[in-house]
């Protein structure tokens, strides 16, 4: 018996095959029983909790491929064997393809996930849910060409002139380029800043409109007009906007001018008036009204409020309101609006004979 465990088979002995099998099978279900007890505890302790850190962990975990497993039990088991300069080649290259490709699953996934929370706390935004998934995609094959270099140079490849060349062609592919990803980022910060969404009603110098989709280039907007219009993701962001449909309450100026003869009670009384008149409305919140300036056009006044409803023709319905109710109330207590002054220019009649024509030759009168 001794002598058929001492003897030789590939340069190691029987016995030690034979510890490399049991070696094999222990670790084999060592790893098995580790990840599977593992899954098990923290997905009960996943179903019982929001955090998402244990969630990770799971996917993770649930992606860690039985094959793997068995290589890597291999590896322990064959590690105390004579394999050879050539075996342990063998046994790397196979061991660095494995890893990669298991992280690149494991990276895969976790992408996944990433894109699956975001269309989850969010909603229906199918728009912000679509350009996700668009740089989700371009994240997947930048992590697969790193994973790929990194193989490539643990095995001894030399990578630098490849990785410069690399380097080189991205640098002029991204001049060529360079509107088209800057609108792409700008569509990235759009749906992760969130601006606006489709559906927000939105201004920006000379474009209004409602936005209709955010795509990863573009942005559509329907104009007050009917027409679409189409702004690259870029311009959009490089201005200011205005959102409407974020609008809390509304601030709104109305000036009126009394004529200038207007009696001093009844001028000083008429801020009472304005504020009466605000007050019976709803939903507004009255801010002030008084005399603001005395000119020569007549009284100014000004009345200040705000529309706490962001819907506009709330707010249009309440200015028509309270100009109807301002002009009532002007006719009840017979005050006026102050007229416009007019300069007219006509030509003066001619003098009598033998006297002498005023200088200029006009005639001025105002009213």
């Amino acid at each position: 018996m001794q002598d058929i465990l001492q003897w030789r088979w590939e340069n190691n002995t029987v016995a030690q095959w034979g510890i490399a099998l049991v070696t094999f099978v222990a670790a084999l279900l060592v790893l098995r029983f580790v990840r599977d007890f593992t899954l098990r505890h923290l997905r009960a302790l996943a179903a019982r909790t929001e955090n998402w850190v244990d969630d990770l962990i799971v996917v993770v975990l649930e992606r860690t491929k039985t094959w793997f497993i068995i290589l890597v039990a291999i590896t322990i088991a064959t590690a105390p064997l004579a394999v050879g300069r050539d075996g342990v080649r063998i046994m790397t290259i196979v061991m660095t393809f494995a890893v990669m490709i298991q992280a690149a699953i494991i990276a895969n996934r976790i992408v996944g996930f990433a894109v699956d929370r975001y269309v989850l706390s969010h909603g229906p935004d199918v728009t912000g849910a679509a350009t996700v998934r668009g740089f989700a995609f371009l994240a997947r094959v930048v992590a697969a060409g790193i994973l790929l270099i990194a193989a490539l140079d643990i095995l001894g490849v030399n990578v630098t002139t490849f990785i410069a060349g690399l380097g080189i062609t991205g640098i002029a592919v991204a001049l060529a380029v360079q509107n088209v990803l800057g609108d792409l980022f700008a569509a990235l910060s759009i749906v992760l800043d969130k601006p606006f969404v489709v559906g927000d009603a939105i201004a920006m110098e000379n474009v209004e409109g409602t936005v209709e989709r955010v795509g990863l280039k573009t942005t559509r907007i329907r104009g007050l007009g009917g027409e679409q219009i189409i702004v690259a993701n870029a311009d959009l962001l490089r201005g200011k906007i205005r959102n409407y449909r974020r609008l809390a309450e509304r601030r709104v100026v109305l000036t009126i001018r009394l004529a200038p003869e207007t009696a001093p009670e009844k001028a000083a009384h008429f801020p009472e008036v304005l504020q009466q008149i605000v007050v019976s409305k709803t939903p507004v919140r009255f801010d002030r009204a008084h005399l603001a300036r005395i000119a020569d056009l007549g009284l100014e006044y000004e009345l200040v409020y705000y529309v706490t409803s962001p819907d506009y023709l709330v707010h249009m319905n309440l200015l028509q309101a309270v100009n109807l109710d301002i002009l009532e109330q002007m006719r009840r207590q017979g005050l006026a609006l102050a007229a416009p002054s007019r300069v007219v220019i006509s030509p003066s009649p001619p003098p009598p004979p033998g006297v002498a024509a005023p200088a200029g030759g006009r005639h001025v009168t105002g009213s």
